[in-house]
């Protein structure tokens, strides 16, 4: 029981210092000792008179806790779900496309996912311009806010037509929903002498 009390106590006192004084013990860092915590409550459950009981009263007591959270968890995954998959209905990529975002996280994991094979860079959302450089036939930006004509101009002073293709919660970001302005930028096949 000794061992329960310290690392509940331990954790209590971090978290209202934490809420008193400053951010000092940050409910991630309970996450590894959450299995060292169940091992021991555990362990002292079987030692206890009406094991049963308690550990019926502890199972219901976690579940009536834990399924308003769970529930709109589930519901939020499949609002992004279901957003995701109508974007990715319309956007398609060739395979020569260069895709560009201003998410790290969408650079660094999702594109190989959804769009194997093709060609991804993170960009600063105030170099837009960049992208339209270089003589690349097909561009993709998933912006996380919307283009200013400036920008649209710039990409048509390159040779670029250029169509806003969906605008919605794409894949999922760390944390949040990840809303992308999605564009698609055609180099024009014409150029005038």
């Amino acid at each position: 029981m000794t061992g329960l009390l310290s690392a509940a106590g331990t954790s209590a006192v971090g978290l209202i210092v934490s809420h008193a004084v400053r951010p000092l013990f940050l409910v991630r860092y309970l996450y590894p000792l959450t299995a060292v915590v169940y091992l021991v409550f555990g362990f002292l459950l079987s030692k206890v008179r009406w094991r049963t009981i308690l550990s019926s009263i502890l199972i219901l007591g976690t579940l009536v806790c834990s399924l308003p959270d769970f529930y709109q968890t589930y519901q939020r995954e499949k609002r992004i779900d279901l957003a995701t998959t109508q974007c990715l209905e319309v956007i398609t990529p060739s395979q020569d496309a260069v895709l560009y975002t201003t998410n790290y996280f969408l650079d660094w994991t999702l594109f190989d996912y959804y769009f194997p094979g093709r060609v991804h860079a993170q960009i600063e959302s105030s170099n837009t311009s960049q992208c339209f450089a270089s003589s690349d036939p097909e561009i993709w930006l998933f912006m996380e806010h919307a283009l200013s004509d400036a920008e649209l101009n710039a990409a048509s002073d390159n040779g670029y037509s250029h169509a806003n293709v969906c605008n919605s919660t794409f894949a999922e970001g760390p944390g949040e929903d990840s809303f992308y302005y999605i564009y698609k930028f055609q180099k024009s096949t014409n150029t005038t002498l």
